[in-house]
């Protein structure tokens, strides 16, 4: 079984402190790392192989650090969980965004699950759609 390789970005600390240890414990998912800098996220992810990116969205906003990583990254997977925790979503260039009805760590890692499953059955459909 393929294991969804997560990257835990732009503000960390506040990721953890929702999240804890969820997703280390999962089977199908691997934590490949932490990368609070935005800046430093957009150049790491050369050398990291990774298939979702966890962020939160702070007062500042997701969106401008979201479009440089889909330029670069344009298979990548996001995870965008506001800074209350009340809301999240899962947005990649694909037509619309997703939100995530339940934000806690097994909601966030259901509807992971759910996207990648998506996204399994379009490669399949459409050869070379994404990229692995």
């Amino acid at each position: 079984m393929k294991r969804t390789r997560v990257l835990f970005g732009k503000n960390v600390q506040f990721l953890r402190g929702f999240y804890g240890d969820s997703f280390e414990g999962q089977s199908d998912m691997e934590v490949v790392g932490e990368i609070d800098d935005p800046v430093e996220l957009l150049v790491s992810l050369r050398d990291v192989d990774v298939d979702v990116i966890l962020l939160s969205k702070d007062h500042t906003g997701a969106s401008g650090l979201t479009s440089h990583l889909f330029a670069e990254y344009p298979t990548l997977t996001l995870v965008i969980v506001n800074e209350d925790c009340r809301a999240a979503y899962i947005e990649g260039l694909r037509p619309h965004r997703s939100p995530i009805l339940d934000v806690s760590p097994d909601g966030v890692m259901s509807a992971l699950r759910l996207a990648d499953s998506y996204l399994h059955e379009m490669d399949q459909g459409h050869a070379g759609w994404r990229q692995h």
